[in-house]
């Protein structure tokens, strides 16, 4: 029973060590569904490869021939439509009657120049009823007889085949002494069904032979043209007499010429060694998909892995993680929605502490105001009044002092109440550039005597919607800030730009800058590094641009400044 057991529960584990992964079950379903169809198909390859194979070269050959016929008739067809065409030029005829090279005109000339300036034609010759030449006219190619030097064309003992409308094909030709193969393609020219002579395009063979070259790059068959008197390969040269057993005729391209092939191997002999060579790829296919897979697997797990990670450290409550996101695949689509997920919890649960500390904070704040503004109201004029009678240098030093104390402590709670107590906004749309001037007058002096570089930048003549006041205090807060930011001087720029139906106002200082770590807490309400700050005018400022529907962001780098950012509607 325990053998039974063993053999049993071994099974078992395997699947449970697949199943505990998706990345393993996806390794073991990609080979399974990639590799399994495979092997019967390889299997049945001795038995239908070599029949498929062949059934298939026939089929692929027959299209082939079929293919090559059409080709060079079409070839043919725009020849003899061309030599049509210059014979029916009425001075042809003129010429052919007369002799007199006076007779053809420059445009005919012309056109013929035009018409055998090709690279696979020598030129056009005239011929007279006797098949002598009367005149040629060299091409691009042209070279040798009868453009060149004393020989003639003989087409004494060439073959010509003959078609309708007076056109008839002489050759082919066979390379000779250096030149190369050429046909021609002539029409004859009669009148009152008198033979007058004839005009013929002089081809070069390896024009049409070429067409058949590029067809196939088949091992088992090369490609030829059949004529009635010669064979002739794909570049135009005629073909030993050995391969006449292995010629296959193909289809009629004119009357006696024939496309065709020569076989070379079609016999299965190779397909033993083929076959060896398909089952070692087989092998190296199946050793490369399970790499492939293996790698895929991996990366799916590095991709995975950070999402597991980041998700134990949302659960944690640790809601700064922020998720790398990697790709555009669908990991990296869950990536984004649990890192949208991340900030919207972190918005939620910022915002609703930040709520319940306001809530507490203006309860403290009212019963703050309530209990002390009173006695220090009565504590200040009774400093006041003995401020007045007395004459101690000294004394009145201290009661000036502790005047001054009393006022800041009244200037702390006005503020408490401005954060707790946040009136709703009284929406209007003013001119930036006006608030902006009266900041600037109203510091003016401060700036001169803190040895503060004043700039403004940009287009300060928008529009903005928002509760002036409101703007008004922000800006002022930001700007004390900058100042106390720089007790040596320094340069404070404020600039504005609009776009995208925002103005960004940015109030930029030399200061000292804000250590990152602080960058986050310097909007908590009493949070200061400052020695005598209160903490509360940059949490006063976040507020105020909150409810009118902005956003103020900061930035800074220590030792150089910072930057305060503050968005806002425009009209």
């Amino acid at each position: 029973m325990s053998i039974i057991k063993v053999l049993i529960q071994k099974p078992l584990n395997f699947i449970k060590f697949f199943n505990k992964s998706i990345t393993r079950k996806y390794l073991v379903l990609a080979l399974l569904t990639t590799l399994l169809p495979t092997f019967p198909i390889f299997m049945l390859y001795d038995k239908y490869t070599i029949k498929l194979i062949n059934k298939l070269n026939k089929n692929q050959l027959n299209g082939l021939l079929t293919v090559a016929a059409n080709k060079m008739q079409n070839y043919l067809n725009s020849k003899i439509s061309q030599i049509q065409s210059i014979a029916d030029l009425p001075s042809i005829i003129n010429f052919l009657e007369s002799k007199n090279i006076k007779i053809l005109q420059n445009s005919t000339i012309d056109i013929i120049s035009y018409e055998i300036d090709k690279s696979d034609t020598f030129g056009l010759i005239i011929f007279d009823e006797k098949d002598n030449i009367i005149i040629s006219f060299p091409g691009q190619i042209a070279s040798g007889p009868p453009y060149f030097g004393s020989s003639n064309l003989d087409l004494t003992n060439l073959y010509i085949t003959k078609f309708k409308n007076d056109i008839e094909i002489v050759g082919p030709y066979p390379p000779n002494k250096g030149y190369s193969g050429w046909f021609l393609i002539r029409k004859i020219i009669k009148k009152n069904n008198t033979i007058l002579g004839s005009v013929a395009l002089h081809l070069r063979l390896a024009s049409l032979t070429e067409i058949i070259g590029n067809l196939s790059t088949s091992k088992y068959y090369r490609f030829i043209l059949l004529t009635p008197d010669n064979i002739y390969s794909s570049i135009g040269i005629p073909i030993s007499e050995r391969y006449l057993p292995d010629i296959i005729t193909g289809y009629p391209i004119i009357p006696g010429w024939y496309s065709g092939v020569i076989k070379i191997n079609l016999s299965s002999s190779n397909f033993g060694i083929i076959r060896e060579y398909l089952l070692v790829l087989y092998i190296i296919s199946i050793i490369i998909i399970i790499f492939i897979f293996h790698r895929l697997s991996q990366r799916m797990k590095q991709d995975i892995f950070p999402l597991i990670k980041a998700a134990k450290k949302i659960a944690n409550g640790d809601l700064n993680y922020k998720i790398n996101i990697k790709g555009e695949n669908e990991i990296s689509s869950l990536a984004q929605e649990l890192e949208k997920m991340r900030k919207q919890l972190k918005y939620f649960i910022d915002n609703k502490i930040y709520n319940e500390r306001k809530m507490l904070m203006g309860q403290l704040s009212i019963n703050i105001a309530h209990e002390l503004k009173n006695p220090l109201a009565t504590i200040k004029t009774s400093i006041q009044s003995l401020l007045f009678r007395e004459s101690d240098f000294q004394k009145k030093e201290l009661y000036i002092m502790i005047v001054e104390e009393i006022d800041r402590i009244n200037i702390i709670i006005n503020e408490l109440l401005l954060f707790s107590n946040s009136k709703k906004p009284k929406i209007t749309i003013f001119v930036l550039k006006n608030l902006i001037n009266k900041i600037e007058v109203l510091f003016k002096s401060t700036f001169s005597n803190n040895n503060i570089k004043f700039i403004k930048k940009g287009n300060f003549e928008i529009k903005i919607k928002a509760d002036k006041n409101h703007i008004f205090q922000i800006l002022y807060n930001l700007i004390i800030n900058s100042i106390e930011a720089m007790p040596n001087g320094g340069l404070l720029v404020i600039s504005c730009k609009a776009a995208n139906n925002e103005a960004k106002i940015e109030i930029r200082d030399t200061g000292s800058g804000i250590p990152k770590k602080y960058l986050d807490l310097i909007t908590t309400p009493f949070f200061t590094t400052k020695k005598n700050g209160q903490g509360l005018g940059l949490s006063i400022a976040l507020e105020l641009t909150k409810i009118n529907n902005g956003k103020l962001e900061f930035i800074s780098t220590l030792g150089k400044g910072t930057t305060a950012i503050l968005t806002l509607p425009l009209k």
